[in-house]
């Protein structure tokens, strides 16, 4: 089933043109990668799914359904769930408090068996569950933002850039939580810039750049691709390696 279509979208910010013709398909149970420099426009990619920048022209289809123009919160009624670059957590609130926001308007009838589902899948979270999230390590933070997300009736996780300044340790571990999602049956669009964590996790990557679509295919494809990577992704072989053994 194709969970996701972007069919020729043209984003902007005010007078600023950002995303020129994307297009592009998830399918179910896939976890799929949006890679490029900063500024490449994965983000606004990411916004444009969800409403937070509508796209001026072009089509988004969710679940077979049109969804541009609609509003944030409809779009996350039909079951997409964001993890935005830089958490938004709310640091005065506990870890449990945080969860049970994300269950406001989500339809969820058994609250705790819920909640449950998210300290299975991060256990360290059960433990801090009544700890004020600004107590919290990065990592720790982006397992909120994670099972935040993962709450109700998710389908698809939109996730960017959750590697932002982590640890070689803890981007892995953010690596493994994205396979775990994988196995438990959710769709997710990744936005991001560590490439070695993105390959790992990846089923299929396309790259964007300065708003175009410029390549898309497995990680086989791109690992095998060295122009491809210096050109669009700024990565030596140097780089590669180096990536690799962080992640090892």
């Amino acid at each position: 089933m194709t969970v996701l279509t972007l069919e020729d979208i043209h984003s902007y910010y005010g007078t600023s043109h950002v995303l020129h013709g994307l297009s592009l398909e998830v399918q179910e149970g896939e976890v799929v990668c949006l890679l490029g420099r900063n500024g490449a426009g994965k983000t606004t990619t990411i916004r444009s799914i969800i409403g937070l920048t509508p796209p001026r022209s072009g089509k988004i289809f969710l679940f077979g359904k049109e969804m541009q123009g609609k509003k944030p919160y409809e779009i996350f009624r039909n079951g997409v769930r964001l993890i935005p670059q830089g958490r938004h957590i709310f640091p005065m609130l506990t870890v449990e408090e945080n969860l049970k926001l994300a269950l406001v308007g989500a339809g969820v009838r058994d609250e705790k068996n819920e909640l449950e589902k998210a300290y299975t899948l991060f256990p360290v979270l059960k433990e801090k569950r009544r700890d004020k999230s600004r107590t919290l390590s990065g990592g720790q933070l982006q397992m909120v933002a994670n099972a935040r997300a993962l709450l109700g009736p998710a389908r698809l996780i939109l996730m960017d850039e959750p590697t932002e300044g982590l640890s070689p340790l803890l981007i892995e571990q953010i690596g493994q939580s994205i396979l775990e999602m994988k196995q438990n049956g959710k769709t997710v669009l990744l936005a991001e810039q560590h490439l070695q964590m993105a390959l790992t996790a990846g089923d299929r990557h396309y790259i964007i750049d300065n708003g175009h679509l410029v390549f898309q295919g497995t990680s086989q494809d791109i690992q095998d691709n060295e122009e491809v990577k210096s050109t669009y992704l700024g990565i030596s072989k140097k780089s590669i390696r180096m990536q690799k053994r962080e992640c090892d």
